[in-house]
């Protein structure tokens, strides 16, 4: 029995015998597809209503607004531009909190008004004691600096 030839050097980049990868293929050759599966229920983002609003703070800095539409169902937070990422940050826990609320099957004047009097949250903040209306959604973020 004769022992097997082992491999010679390897060819060089760009000959014959020299795969072509620079092409992805089988299963890289084609873009991913992303579906989403499930995603948590949220209120309406956006209305011509007015609405109610809390200003949400830390400390005494303002990182933004809860607010509820006063007839349509709408709810969600606007960052205040002077509060920068921070603001931004605080916007993910409340956008949370709100599916959350849904979830539970509050409307939205409800869920503005569930963490009245809790304390104040690193991420979180607090909300204000004053609830504020105005007459829209644009008049707000032109408040937030939006």
């Amino acid at each position: 029995m004769t022992p097997p030839t082992p491999p010679g050097p390897p060819s060089p980049p760009g000959s014959p015998d020299t795969p072509d990868r620079s092409e992805p293929t089988g299963l890289l050759a084609a873009e991913p597809e992303f579906r989403t599966l499930a995603a948590p229920d949220e209120y309406p983002d956006t209305t011509t209503q007015p609405v109610r609003l809390r200003r949400v703070l830390r400390g005494r800095r303002v990182m933004g607004y809860l607010w509820a539409a006063v007839d349509d169902g709408a709810a969600g937070f606007v960052p205040s531009r002077p509060a920068g990422d921070e603001g931004l940050d605080t916007a993910v826990v409340w956008f949370g909190r709100l599916r959350a609320a849904k979830a539970q099957g509050l409307g939205p004047l409800q869920a503005l008004r569930a963490w009245e009097g809790a304390t104040e949250e690193p991420r979180a903040g607090r909300l204000d004691r004053t609830e504020f209306e105005v007459g829209s959604l644009a008049e707000l973020e032109q408040e937030a600096g939006r």
